[in-house]
Protein backbone atom coordinates (compact mmCIF):
# COMPACT_ATOMS: atom_id res chain seq x y z
CA UNK A 1 0.00 0.00 0.00
CA UNK A 2 2.99 2.37 0.97
CA UNK A 3 4.86 1.69 -2.19
CA UNK A 4 1.32 2.41 -4.17
CA UNK A 5 1.33 6.20 -3.08
CA UNK A 6 4.75 6.58 -2.24
CA UNK A 7 5.57 9.07 -5.04
CA UNK A 8 2.58 10.83 -4.55
CA UNK A 9 3.47 11.30 -1.10
CA UNK A 10 6.95 12.49 -2.12
CA UNK A 11 5.37 14.54 -4.63
CA UNK A 12 2.76 16.22 -1.95
CA UNK A 13 6.05 17.32 0.21
CA UNK A 14 6.76 20.38 -2.12
CA UNK A 15 2.92 20.91 -2.21
CA UNK A 16 2.55 24.79 -2.01
CA UNK A 17 0.21 24.92 1.21
CA UNK A 18 2.04 24.11 4.34
CA UNK A 19 -0.72 21.82 6.27
CA UNK A 20 -0.33 19.63 3.13
CA UNK A 21 3.14 19.19 3.75
CA UNK A 22 3.12 19.11 7.13
CA UNK A 23 0.44 16.23 7.06
CA UNK A 24 2.54 14.42 4.43
CA UNK A 25 5.40 14.60 7.26
CA UNK A 26 3.52 13.37 9.73
CA UNK A 27 2.72 10.47 7.54
CA UNK A 28 5.95 9.62 6.57
CA UNK A 29 6.88 9.36 10.29
CA UNK A 30 4.23 6.90 11.25
CA UNK A 31 5.16 4.62 7.82
CA UNK A 32 8.13 4.66 9.21
CA UNK A 33 7.72 3.90 12.81
CA UNK A 34 5.06 1.07 11.89
CA UNK A 35 7.59 -0.32 9.27
CA UNK A 36 10.53 0.02 10.48
CA UNK A 37 12.31 -2.63 7.92
CA UNK A 38 10.38 -0.46 4.75
CA UNK A 39 13.01 -0.70 1.66
CA UNK A 40 12.49 2.68 0.80
CA UNK A 41 12.79 3.63 4.63
CA UNK A 42 16.24 5.72 3.88
CA UNK A 43 15.45 7.30 1.19
CA UNK A 44 12.14 8.51 2.78
CA UNK A 45 14.16 10.08 5.87
CA UNK A 46 16.55 11.87 2.99
CA UNK A 47 13.30 13.26 1.26
CA UNK A 48 12.23 14.95 5.02
CA UNK A 49 16.05 15.94 5.39
CA UNK A 50 16.02 17.76 2.09
CA UNK A 51 12.78 19.06 3.12
CA UNK A 52 13.66 20.40 6.68
CA UNK A 53 17.06 21.92 4.54
CA UNK A 54 14.96 24.44 2.51
CA UNK A 55 15.56 27.74 3.80
CA UNK A 56 12.21 28.99 2.68
CA UNK A 57 10.52 26.08 4.83
CA UNK A 58 7.96 26.65 7.55
CA UNK A 59 9.69 26.51 10.95
CA UNK A 60 6.66 24.45 12.22
CA UNK A 61 7.41 21.96 9.39
CA UNK A 62 11.13 21.89 10.62
CA UNK A 63 9.48 21.15 13.88
CA UNK A 64 7.68 17.77 13.05
CA UNK A 65 10.59 16.88 10.75
CA UNK A 66 12.84 17.44 13.64
CA UNK A 67 10.41 15.43 15.91
CA UNK A 68 10.35 12.87 13.47
CA UNK A 69 14.14 11.85 13.82
CA UNK A 70 13.62 12.44 17.79
CA UNK A 71 10.84 10.17 17.64
CA UNK A 72 12.39 7.50 15.58
CA UNK A 73 16.23 7.49 16.81
CA UNK A 74 15.79 8.74 20.61
CA UNK A 75 12.87 8.04 21.71
CA UNK A 76 10.06 10.31 21.75
CA UNK A 77 6.72 9.07 21.72
CA UNK A 78 4.56 10.16 18.29
CA UNK A 79 1.37 9.80 20.19
CA UNK A 80 0.11 8.39 16.97
CA UNK A 81 -0.95 4.68 16.26
CA UNK A 82 -0.01 2.39 13.28
CA UNK A 83 -3.55 2.45 11.57
CA UNK A 84 -4.23 6.23 11.67
CA UNK A 85 -0.90 6.19 9.86
CA UNK A 86 -1.59 3.83 7.31
CA UNK A 87 -5.62 5.29 6.92
CA UNK A 88 -3.92 8.80 6.08
CA UNK A 89 -1.23 6.99 3.47
CA UNK A 90 -4.58 5.71 1.96
CA UNK A 91 -6.52 8.68 2.30
CA UNK A 92 -4.29 10.20 -0.20
CA UNK A 93 -5.59 8.14 -2.90
CA UNK A 94 -8.81 6.95 -2.24
CA UNK A 95 -8.83 3.54 -3.82
CA UNK A 96 -7.58 1.64 -1.20
CA UNK A 97 -8.63 3.34 2.04
CA UNK A 98 -11.54 0.60 3.24
CA UNK A 99 -8.52 -1.71 3.82
CA UNK A 100 -6.16 0.59 5.50
CA UNK A 101 -7.06 -0.06 8.89
CA UNK A 102 -6.53 -3.85 8.83
CA UNK A 103 -2.78 -2.91 8.05
CA UNK A 104 -1.31 -2.48 11.36
CA UNK A 105 -3.32 -1.72 14.80
CA UNK A 106 -1.10 -2.00 17.36
CA UNK A 107 0.39 1.39 18.70
CA UNK A 108 3.57 2.84 17.56
CA UNK A 109 6.63 2.36 19.63
CA UNK A 110 10.18 3.82 19.00
CA UNK A 111 12.69 1.92 17.06
CA UNK A 112 14.89 -0.47 18.86
CA UNK A 113 18.15 0.83 19.74
CA UNK A 114 19.71 -2.01 16.68
CA UNK A 115 17.01 -0.83 14.01
CA UNK A 116 17.84 2.96 15.21
CA UNK A 117 21.87 2.39 14.35
CA UNK A 118 21.37 0.77 11.04
CA UNK A 119 18.72 3.45 10.51
CA UNK A 120 21.40 6.16 11.00
CA UNK A 121 24.26 4.49 9.28
CA UNK A 122 22.35 4.19 6.08
CA UNK A 123 20.40 7.51 6.21
CA UNK A 124 23.99 9.43 7.29
CA UNK A 125 25.83 6.76 4.29
CA UNK A 126 23.51 8.88 1.35
CA UNK A 127 24.73 12.56 2.98
CA UNK A 128 27.74 14.95 2.84
CA UNK A 129 26.28 16.69 5.75
CA UNK A 130 25.13 15.24 8.49
CA UNK A 131 25.50 19.19 10.79
CA UNK A 132 21.66 18.25 11.36
CA UNK A 133 22.25 15.09 13.12
CA UNK A 134 24.46 16.84 15.50
CA UNK A 135 22.53 19.79 16.30
CA UNK A 136 19.19 17.33 17.05
CA UNK A 137 21.65 15.42 19.87
CA UNK A 138 22.91 18.80 21.00
CA UNK A 139 19.23 20.16 21.53
CA UNK A 140 18.02 16.72 23.25
CA UNK A 141 21.19 17.11 25.67
CA UNK A 142 22.10 20.64 25.59
CA UNK A 143 19.44 23.07 25.13
CA UNK A 144 17.80 24.90 28.13
CA UNK A 145 14.52 24.16 29.46
CA UNK A 146 11.75 26.02 31.55
CA UNK A 147 12.35 27.95 34.36
CA UNK A 148 9.74 26.53 36.69
CA UNK A 149 10.71 23.97 38.90
CA UNK A 150 8.81 21.52 37.38
CA UNK A 151 9.84 22.08 34.12
CA UNK A 152 13.27 21.66 35.22
CA UNK A 153 12.54 18.04 36.49
CA UNK A 154 11.10 17.34 33.18
CA UNK A 155 13.90 18.42 31.47
CA UNK A 156 16.73 16.34 33.81
CA UNK A 157 14.34 13.38 33.18
CA UNK A 158 14.11 13.58 29.83
CA UNK A 159 18.18 14.42 29.39
CA UNK A 160 18.73 11.39 31.57
CA UNK A 161 16.23 9.10 29.13
CA UNK A 162 18.07 10.44 25.89
CA UNK A 163 22.01 9.68 27.26
CA UNK A 164 20.64 6.31 28.50
CA UNK A 165 19.46 6.61 24.64
CA UNK A 166 22.62 8.01 23.18
CA UNK A 167 24.50 5.12 25.21
CA UNK A 168 22.56 2.27 23.64
CA UNK A 169 22.89 3.61 20.13
CA UNK A 170 26.54 4.18 20.46
CA UNK A 171 27.17 0.23 21.41
CA UNK A 172 25.42 -0.63 18.29
CA UNK A 173 26.61 2.33 16.26
CA UNK A 174 30.05 0.62 17.19
CA UNK A 175 29.19 -3.20 16.50
CA UNK A 176 27.36 -2.31 13.04
CA UNK A 177 30.12 -0.60 11.84
CA UNK A 178 32.94 -3.14 12.73
CA UNK A 179 30.60 -5.01 10.93
CA UNK A 180 31.07 -3.20 7.94
CA UNK A 181 34.54 -2.80 8.18
CA UNK A 182 35.59 -6.43 8.67
CA UNK A 183 33.00 -7.55 6.02
CA UNK A 184 30.31 -8.78 7.68
CA UNK A 185 27.21 -6.52 6.79
CA UNK A 186 26.72 -3.85 4.10
CA UNK A 187 24.54 -0.82 3.92
CA UNK A 188 23.87 0.73 0.71
CA UNK A 189 22.34 4.41 -0.13
CA UNK A 190 19.30 4.65 -1.39
CA UNK A 191 18.68 4.98 -5.41
CA UNK A 192 19.55 8.86 -6.27
CA UNK A 193 21.81 9.38 -3.69
CA UNK A 194 25.43 9.41 -3.28
CA UNK A 195 27.54 10.43 -1.08
CA UNK A 196 29.32 8.28 2.52
CA UNK A 197 32.27 10.64 3.27
CA UNK A 198 30.84 10.76 6.89
CA UNK A 199 30.18 6.76 7.43
CA UNK A 200 33.74 6.46 5.51
CA UNK A 201 35.26 9.09 8.13
CA UNK A 202 33.50 6.81 11.11
CA UNK A 203 35.26 3.90 9.94
CA UNK A 204 38.55 5.50 9.41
Amino acid sequence: LVDAYYAALVARLYDAGASGRESVVRIMRDVLLAMPDHHARAEVCHELIKRASWPKEEDSIKDVIRLTFETLWFGKAPGKDAAAALAAVAATGGAHGAAASADAAAPLQSLSPRVAAQQIVEVVHGLRNTGWLVSIVESLLFSPGGDGAHAKKERASSRKAVRARCGELCKELVELLLQIDEGRAAIAPPAGYRGGAALAGATD
